[in-house]
């Protein structure tokens, strides 16, 4: 079983089935929860070991997904006002 999460490991690390937050959130949980599986004595404290990835992931796709920003190049600041010299004698 070790053995097979280290397949899957190095399978998802080479071959991204999504490339945003939500499939790297997945396939962490994935290869977590494959780890877990091959261990000998499991106890239930390890979930929260994976439980907020799956969470990120379960839920992420529901979210809008956000286009970036344009912005647009300012001009430079100029001032409507001549620049004064100011002496001091």
């Amino acid at each position: 079983m070790q053995i097979a999460a280290i397949a899957l490991a190095l399978s998802l690390a080479l071959v991204p089935r999504r490339d945003d937050l939500v499939g790297l959130a997945a396939a962490c949980a994935a290869v977590i929860i494959a780890t877990q599986l091959g261990i000998d004595h499991w106890f239930y404290l390890y979930i929260p070991w994976f439980f907020g990835l799956v969470m990120l992931a379960l839920l992420g796709r529901f979210s809008v997904p956000v286009a970036p920003a344009l912005v647009a190049a300012s001009s430079p600041a100029r001032s409507n006002r001549p620049a004064v010299a100011v002496s001091s004698g």
